[in-house]
């Protein structure tokens, strides 16, 4: 079973790609990484203010989505477990959980509202970018020690070989 939390978007003209814009590659099928993923997005961010008068309180906000893009530094968990409020089907099979770096400190960058549709990427020891899944969804209040769900792209290549013609 599969969740099909994906699209494949038609542009009208040709991307330029320079410095600021990089074409990302598609995974290899069952490709395995270990090492740090990256998350670009444009969604909300969460800060700690604390209170001048009485600097023991803190209080928590989450910041509304900026013009600037952030990334965030996640961790693929392979025990992925469901969080409560997944409403995904257990046995759906296009799916990784990711998390935050630091789940001990609430102020980790994660992913969050606003996220939906970033590419989860992985870079390899030659430098080059691949799309590892497509960010989906997490856990209501995006708690940094809580999974984040990502649709895989490696579960959708034969379909995207056959939509686009990138087939390899």
């Amino acid at each position: 079973m599969r969740g099909h939390d994906w699209a494949i978007v038609e542009v009208e003209k040709r991307i330029s790609f320079g410095s600021d814009v990089t074409p990302i590659c598609l995974p290899k099928t069952g490709m395995y990484y270990t090492k740090l993923l990256t998350v670009p997005g444009w969604g909300r961010s969460y800060s700690t203010v604390h209170n001048s008068r009485q600097s023991k309180i803190r209080i928590s906000v989450f910041n509304e989505s900026g013009p600037l893009i952030h990334e965030i530094p996640m961790r693929v968990d392979r025990q992925c477990r469901r969080p409560w409020s997944d409403k995904l089907p257990s046995d759906a099979d296009d799916y990784i959980c990711a998390k935050s770096m630091d789940t001990s400190n609430y102020s980790a960058p994660r992913t969050c509202h606003g996220d939906s549709g970033g590419g989860l990427e992985y870079r390899d020891d030659f430098g080059r970018a691949f799309l590892i899944a497509i960010t989906s969804f997490g856990t209501r209040g995006c708690p940094s020690n809580m999974l984040a769900r990502f649709t895989r792209v490696d579960a959708y290549l034969e379909l995207i070989c056959k939509y686009t013609g990138v087939c390899y």
